[in-house]
């Protein structure tokens, strides 16, 4: 068996691709950009940013479990929890300190607008992500898919040494276990706050393709066990119901089959590499620079008339989002990417008694 690869390029580029499909929704699909609305309307019409969070959940399942390998056990699950916790929340921190500032500035210069502060209560729920079971608001929108992260990480944690111990132990151990998974999105009516169980059958299918990739199953019994898992998220009728589950399915096929070899001097694969790579501090600062945009975008449009008022206004969106893209690599600078440093330092119990010796 050939060892699984360490750094996937397709991963990082369809990450990049799931943050460009969300910020780009964000971003366009706002009402007083006529220009965009008229030619990438389409974006909000489809949308096409919930299938790059399908995307982003498939991902994740493959990423979450490649990460954990062959030796995890429960004994390992504090440390998993400390790295994980380590390498996301100060990201998430400084954008929550971020995205309050900002909203904090335009309640209060917006002329009808009511005065903002985050309370003690709400930035709580959100470092515990408990926004979901709590009568509290996000203060940004988008963030309701990291507290569908983080049940996932809690869970993966919790249940992967059992799903290991299963597909050691039976040849249909894997399939099935992730099948009786993805089932749970039967059961989200029961708890709606926990929509990690909702959105159970995407993370399936990333584990689905990282096992794959360490214990391979025979042909007919992985492309069987996906398409039921789709079938499972289809009947759940998440977003739009072919088209959601299609999503993942392509998401997983990309990663199992394509395995781009890009040299360096290749500025679309440079372009593709930089927007997976910043794409978590790009999702989490987006969407409070598109609303700022589209304040700015109603300021002018209520002006008197002038020369250039209709350029000015669809002018925004392009400012915006290259706004995004300069406060993402930032963030990821000056915050993720020291932090992913230190993550790495949090070893598993067996390494780090062994790395003692």
């Amino acid at each position: 068996m050939s060892p699984k690869p360490t750094f996937l390029p397709s991963v990082v580029i369809l990450r990049g691709v799931a943050a460009f499909l969300v910020v780009a929704n964000h971003v366009f699909g706002r009402e007083p950009y006529a220009v965009f609305n008229r030619y990438f309307g389409w974006f909000r019409t489809y949308n096409l940013g919930y299938y790059g969070v399908v995307c982003f959940f498939v991902i994740s399942g493959f990423a979450l479990s490649h990460s954990l390998g062959e030796s995890y056990t429960l004994g390992d699950f504090g440390r998993f929890l400390a790295r994980r916790l380590v390498r996301i929340e100060p990201t998430f921190f400084a954008s929550i300190l971020f995205s309050s500032l900002v909203v904090i500035v335009l309640t209060r210069i917006a002329p009808n607008g009511t005065p903002w502060l985050p309370s003690a209560k709400q930035l709580l729920c959100h470092a515990l992500y408990l926004v979901p079971f709590t009568k509290q608001e996000w203060i940004t929108s988008a963030y309701w898919t990291l507290a569908i992260e983080f049940q996932f990480y809690l869970t993966i944690g919790l249940l992967y040494p059992w799903l290991l111990r299963v597909g050691r132990r039976f040849s249909f151990g894997i399939p099935l276990g992730l099948i009786l998974f993805a089932l749970m999105s039967l059961l989200w009516p029961l708890c709606p706050p926990l929509e990690l169980l909702k959105y159970s059958p995407f993370f399936a299918l990333g584990i689905l393709l990282e096992r794959q990739l360490s214990r391979p199953l025979p042909r007919f019994q992985l492309y069987g066990t996906m398409l039921v898992i789709a079938g499972i998220a289809a009947g759940s009728k998440i977003f739009h119901p072919l088209l959601g589950s299609g999503a993942g399915v392509v998401t997983f096929l990309l990663i199992y089959h394509w395995r781009p070899e890009f040299k360096k001097e290749n500025r679309v694969a440079g372009v593709g590499l930089f927007l997976g790579t910043i794409s978590y501090s790009w999702y989490v600062v987006h969407q409070v620079i598109a609303a700022a945009g589209e304040s700015a975008a109603r300021f002018v449009l209520h002006l008197r008339p002038f020369a250039g008022q209709w350029v000015a206004v669809n002018l925004v969106p392009v400012a915006s989002f290259t706004s995004t893209l300069v406060a993402a690599w930032w963030l990821y600078r000056w915050v993720e990417s020291p932090t992913h440093q230190l993550a790495r330092k949090i070893k598993p119990k067996g390494e780090a008694l062994s790395g003692k010796r």
